[in-house]
């Protein structure tokens, strides 16, 4: 019986983790699927590793770009290569649970959308689980998918229906964005909603610069990238001609409680910020939605305790005590 789902595998310059999630696929229980492995024009050790595996018989198709084309040009190269009517890329920092396949084989079978998402276990760089995601089964139309806050961290664990597209350009290029993989599985939901799988799991990699570890200057950046994303968004949803709804619900800022979460404890934790960067922070905010200017001034508050942690914040609170002691007046 022929393979219903293609895994394509990217590579960029990772040679260790990219041999731990190949052996993650070599390990499957199931092995009914096709494997499709990009190189985005890695160094040379990334490369010969890629060559030792070439002639693997579970390898179908190898892709080695002679230069850097970035995510969505090597993902449409890779998609040109698929010839089975699913697919789900694995990015080389993750690996898959031993039972993906064949625990995704009856939602591959039953959905009638063209986008289904995979739980997954959090873990840090060796390996270890730092806590499990597990999706609800459910089917959800577009508005839906697109407001239920899924637990997804990236494109790993998405299943693309893409035996039903005529062109396997489906990726549209976004250089300037380092969430062109999020845009991307928001692009498959807009076609018809995402069916959601409890069983399939796969492993997702955190590190010291993903979002839950920014400090001071990455989040400044992250705050960057977000305008940008928001910005490309807001293109796609135009392009899609999504309903007023969707676009209300996707381009909402990120609320307080996220902003405080990814960016404001970073710099309460490292203290490391300038004045130029609170500087950068206002001009950023007033570009992002101006209700961002009380978050910013939140930043300046944080920015003064970490840069007067070596006084010490009693100390600090102890002066002004005995100014506001020294003003009382002598009854």
């Amino acid at each position: 019986m022929a393979n219903r789902l293609t895994i394509i595998l990217s590579s960029y310059n990772r040679p260790n983790l990219l041999r731990r999630a190949v052996d993650s696929c070599r390990t499957q229980v199931d092995r009914g699927f096709d494997l499709v492995i990009f190189d985005d024009a890695s160094q040379e050790d990334t490369r010969q590793y890629l060559r030792s595996v070439q002639h693997d018989p579970m390898v179908s198709v190898l892709i080695m770009n002679a230069r850097n084309l970035g995510f969505s040009a090597s993902v449409n190269a890779a998609l040109h290569a698929v010839q089975t009517e699913w697919a789900t890329i694995l990015c080389d920092d993750d690996f898959l649970d031993a039972n993906f396949v064949a625990s995704s084989r009856v939602a591959l079978e039953r959905s009638d959308k063209d986008c289904i998402v995979a739980s997954f276990h959090q873990v840090d760089a060796k390996g270890r689980v730092l806590k499990s995601f597990t999706q609800q089964q459910q089917s959800l139309d577009t508005a839906q998918a697109l407001a239920a806050n899924l637990p997804i961290a990236g494109i790993s664990g998405f299943f693309f229906r893409i035996g039903r597209r005529t062109d396997r350009n489906l990726m549209r290029d976004y250089p300037s964005s380092f969430f062109s993989d999020t845009l991307f599985a928001i692009e498959f939901m807009l076609a018809n909603g995402v069916d959601t799988s409890a069983d399939a799991y796969y492993y997702k990699t955190v590190w010291d610069q993903s979002e839950s570890a920014l400090d001071a200057h990455s989040a400044r950046q992250f705050f960057e990238a977000m305008l940008r994303y928001r910005e490309e968004l807001a293109s796609l949803l135009e392009h899609h001609g999504a309903s007023g709804e969707i676009k209300s619900s996707l381009l909402k800022p990120m609320s307080l409680l996220h902003f405080t979460r990814v960016l404001l404890l970073p710099i309460l934790a490292r203290g490391a910020l300038s004045r130029s960067d609170i500087d950068a922070w206002f001009v950023l905010a007033r570009r992002y939605d101006p209700a961002f200017i009380p978050h910013c001034w939140l930043v300046s508050v944080a920015w003064l305790v970490a840069n007067h942690r070596t006084l010490g914040i009693r100390k600090l609170a102890h002066r002004a005590y005995r100014r506001w002691i020294m003003r009382r007046p002598v009854r």
